[in-house]
């Protein structure tokens, strides 16, 4: 036994010469790489494309709006302007004058001849370019007016709907189709790195 080497049985993990080891595959990293184009030329298109909104969209856009401000404006200041006329007259037709009290003075008879004609229709002025929303303020002030209260206010009014708010001013639905893109995008990758 003591010719014999005690330790011949067991494999210690050395490699014996005569075997020779299969090399392994590194992965490809292809797919991975493709993956990368594809998403970066996403990239590229979105910013080519806000560009572009940035600068045609967006100038016609705020021109349209400053028009429809200032039209909205000037017929805000049509309004007030007729209002306030309106307020004017009325005020003018309520506002007591100072007349004379009749005195008696004596006549003395005179040899006139007296023609008498018959009566004319006395011609009533009547504006032409009032709308039926101006006669109607008109008549409400002199309401107001003939009830004791002398002051004739107007009270501004709403024409349009604000265009606030969260949706508008952060783009909620571009927000939801770029985390929808983000979610596909992941899901892709992970399928290609796992196949």
């Amino acid at each position: 036994m003591s010719d014999q080497n005690p330790f011949e049985d067991f494999d210690f993990g050395e490699e014996t010469p005569s075997e020779p080891q299969p090399q392994e595959e590194k992965p490809s990293n292809r797919n991975f790489l493709i993956a990368l184009g594809v998403i970066g030329g996403i990239f590229v298109l979105v910013a080519i494309a806000l560009v572009a909104v940035v600068l045609f969209v967006l100038p016609q856009r705020n021109a349209a709006l400053r028009e429809q401000q200032q039209a909205q404006l000037a017929a805000n200041t049509a309004t007030a302007f007729a209002a306030t006329e309106n307020a004017q007259q009325a005020l003018l037709l309520l506002t007591p004058s100072a007349t004379p009290i009749p005195t008696a003075t004596p006549v003395p008879p005179t040899n006139t001849p007296v023609i008498v004609q018959p009566p004319t229709a006395t011609p009533t002025l009547t504006p032409t370019s009032v709308s039926d929303a101006q006669k109607a303020t008109l008549s409400a002030q002199q309401t107001q007016l003939a009830a004791g209260k002398f002051t004739a206010t107007v009270l501004p009014t709403s024409t349009a709907l604000p265009e606030t708010g969260f949706a508008d001013q952060v783009g909620l639905p571009g927000m939801i189709g770029i985390g929808v893109a983000l979610v596909v995008i992941i899901l892709v990758a992970r399928r290609l790195r796992s196949s």
